[in-house]
């Protein structure tokens, strides 16, 4: 092979090359101008339709509730409450004897186990201790357990 010879691109070659990459970057620049002219002029939250389309969801959810504040709460009957207090006395229990088997000791109040339901007592004796709780304006003796949290006697035949 002779090293004379040229084997680059011919002139003609060379020129075709530029005009498509001038053509490719004008095209390019088309696309951005395109891009940026279709591209939003304010952030989506900043629209009008966005604010009022807010600003209705907002208003209706203040009304719902406003509405939902002056509804009357619903009355227990007598069966319910007693339901209720048993169940608060169950999770009472729960939270006495975990505090039992963590400081080895009963809680002096429920206060020391940072909970408590209204209207539910708990009386600690020694080892023992007992739940009652106000229902339909009566004092209940709901349960008393002893150590570990057996069940000596159950109020209204439910722990």
């Amino acid at each position: 092979m002779d090293p004379s010879i040229d084997l680059g691109p011919s002139a003609a070659e060379q020129e075709a090359l530029a005009s498509v990459m001038q053509r490719v970057e004008e095209r390019s620049e088309t696309a951005r101008q395109v891009t940026e002219a279709q591209r939003p002029s304010k952030p989506f939250l900043a629209r009008p339709s966005t604010m009022i389309g807010s600003s209705v969801v907002l208003v209706g959810v203040l009304i719902f509730n406003a509405v939902s504040l002056k509804r009357e709460p619903v009355a227990l009957t007598s069966q319910q409450a007693a339901d209720v207090a048993h169940a608060h006395a169950a999770l009472t229990v729960l939270g006495v004897e975990a505090f039992r088997a963590e400081q080895g000791r009963l809680p002096g109040s429920l206060d020391e186990l940072q909970f408590g339901f209204d209207g539910l007592q708990y009386h600690p004796s020694g080892t023992r201790y007992s739940l009652t709780a106000e229902v339909d304006g009566q004092a209940s003796h709901l349960a008393e357990y002893d150590d570990p949290g057996r069940l000596l006697v159950s109020g209204g035949g439910r722990p």
